[in-house]
């Protein structure tokens, strides 16, 4: 008894002490990037937050923010903007500290709640269990990581607003979900596409008050244009959904990409200049996402509402024209779960277990080695396809379970 209970003890002393490793790492990769942050934001030209906040100076001045001549265009809605007035009125250095903490916070808050909402995946080893997958992802996914952070990118703040949305969702709060999920689309458009998951779980209302709330956010901050509020509002519609979602900004596209549309176009440069190119992929990723859903409507396990949350998250990757690195921010629930699913997959070889997740970073790091070709759009599809496989392969076991 007494050898037993020091063995546990010291198993305990070193899952604490491996515990203090992992998080003293990320504590010097943050540290590490906080100060090429700090270089790219002192440039002449500064970096994308300082885009934000130029425009976040003109909308409080009553003038255009998307008129202000940055070299970062911005391209959201007024609300952003709107929210970042209080960071014109610090000193820019402090300004640009306080997004950089922001943004790590958003960062870590949304993978906590995720790996809380998805503890049902894991090995039950101790509670210190989803830091060793998080750390790993973290060096595996460093692009994705330091993209983001050292543009002063929104995208961990939306993915995190995006989390809470499910969090509150699995929990019925039908009014914080909405108001999670409107925040999200205000900021950035693309996580509209989740109005979806309500529809499709037939919770009408939610949908219905998710969409109020994001149009009222979206234009309220208007008010303070005055008379060019509406002119404004016209020119930014014009420019984001008409102009970016035809054939001539296809084939004007050189870079990278990850949308089916790009891949097609990549494929066979011809098609680029044909109207009918986006709609049908747009239509085809969305009738797969809901096709797989409608499945698994009815599950009640929050694993499996995360996986098909996850699915939606990758599927705007697929359908938005626009393809920059930082971008791929949405596909870290999906890879999270892609790398914890196959501990539970006892019946597959090692191999298999270990080798299918593994293709995807295999293809991510091609991508990142050779971004104007097809890699990264690779990745993507792949780990669409394993997520909703993942999904339909939960459900037969069910099934197989319950009869």
């Amino acid at each position: 008894m007494i050898t037993a209970r020091m063995a546990r003890l010291s198993q305990s002393a070193a899952s604490k002490t491996a515990r203090a490793a992992i998080v003293g790492l990320l504590i010097v990769m943050a540290a590490v990037f906080l100060v090429q942050t700090i270089g790219k934001a002192h440039r002449e030209i500064g970096y994308d937050f300082t885009s934000y906040l130029a425009s976040a100076r003109a909308l409080a001045h009553g003038e255009n923010p998307y008129a202000t001549g940055s070299a970062f265009p911005y391209l959201y809605p007024l609300f952003l903007a709107f929210a970042l007035i209080p960071l014109t009125l610090v000193p820019y250095w402090l300004a640009v500290f306080l997004w950089y903490a922001i943004s790590i916070a958003a960062l870590a808050s949304a993978a906590c709640v995720f790996a809380g909402l998805t503890k049902a995946e894991q090995p039950a080893s101790g509670s210190d269990q989803p830091l060793l997958p998080l750390f790993t992802l973290s060096v595996l996914l460093i692009p994705i990581l330091q993209n983001n952070l050292l543009n002063g990118q929104v995208n961990f703040l939306v993915l995190l607003l995006c989390v809470l949305f499910l969090k509150f969702h699995l929990e019925n709060r039908v009014f914080l979900a909405p108001l999670m999920l409107a925040m999200g689309i205000a900021i950035k458009i693309v996580p509209a596409i989740l109005i979806l998951f309500l529809l499709v779980r037939r919770r009408f209302q939610e949908a219905a008050l998710t969409f109020a709330l994001a149009v009222v956010l979206c234009l309220a901050p208007a008010g303070l244009l005055g008379a060019k509020s509406a002119h404004v509002i016209a020119e930014y519609f014009n420019s984001m959904f008409l102009g970016r979602f035809t054939g001539e900004h296809l084939a004007a596209a050189k870079g990278m990409f990850f949308s089916l549309a790009g891949f097609l176009s990549y494929l066979v440069p011809d098609a680029a200049e044909a109207g009918w190119l986006k709609p049908i992929s747009v239509g085809l990723v969305v009738l797969i996402v809901l096709l797989t859903h409608y499945r698994v409507r009815s599950d009640p396990r929050r694993e499996t509402q995360a996986r098909i949350f996850s699915l939606y998250l990758i599927a705007i990757l697929l359908v938005v024209p626009m393809s920059e690195t930082h971008h791929l921010a949405f596909l870290l629930p999906a890879v999270f779960l892609t790398l914890v699913m196959p501990t539970r997959m006892r019946r597959l070889h090692p191999a298999l277990r270990w080798g299918i997740p593994g293709m995807f970073f295999v293809l991510f790091w091609l991508g990142k080695s050779y971004k104007l070709g097809p890699f990264l759009f690779l990745a993507t599809a792949y780990l669409f396809l394993l997520c909703g496989w993942n999904i339909l392969f939960d459900r037969h076991v069910k099934t197989a379970h319950e009869g």
